[in-house]
């Protein structure tokens, strides 16, 4: 396989509210499809009112709506002219010693199925054992996101936890 010149670098600020916009928006879609809010958003409001609680929901954002304590990056690729991706990283514990969570990893469609993912996870990896003091890496994934699972698994991740979900 060719070797991949990718790198992560913080996001400009100018572009960070509209990068988390768009993860709210998602996750919000996301949750909309396994039954959580069902109704919600007529009854709070509107989709304006279900995206704001879902952001709330989101771990790691200050009272200003940014991450804290963690960094958006933009993914970059030699070759490339714009960014190819996204990531969110963070730290987290969970019980078992802290680590670098990846709140999001997005490679935009027209990039993807090249490898840059697998690459990005190996950079966020050399990034958690420069920071020191981290027990790993580690994310979560939808069950339904099965390309996404098989990448992580491929790359070393193992489950240590899953979350059922029963829609009322």
């Amino acid at each position: 396989m060719t070797a991949i010149d990718l790198s992560i670098v913080p996001m400009p600020a100018a572009k960070l509210r509209a990068y988390l916009r768009g993860f709210a928006d998602w996750y919000a879609e996301a949750l909309g499809e396994v039954g959580y809010g069902a109704g919600l958003d007529e009854a709070c409001g509107g989709a304006d009112a279900l995206h704001d609680r879902v952001a709330a929901l989101i771990p790691g954002l200050d009272a200003d709506g940014m991450p804290a304590g963690s960094t958006v990056f933009d993914i970059l690729v030699a070759g490339e002219p714009a960014p190819v991706g996204a990531t969110w990283c963070g730290p987290a514990d969970f019980g078992f010693g802290p680590i670098l969570y990846i709140h999001d990893l997005r490679v935009f469609a027209p990039f993807r199925r090249k490898g840059y993912a697998r690459e990005a996870l190996a950079t966020i990896r050399a990034l958690s054992k420069a920071r020191g003091h981290v027990k790993g890496v580690g994310l979560s994934v939808l069950a339904r996101n099965t390309v996404a699972r098989d990448l992580y698994l491929a790359n070393g991740f193992v489950p240590i936890s899953q979350v059922l979900f029963q829609p009322s």
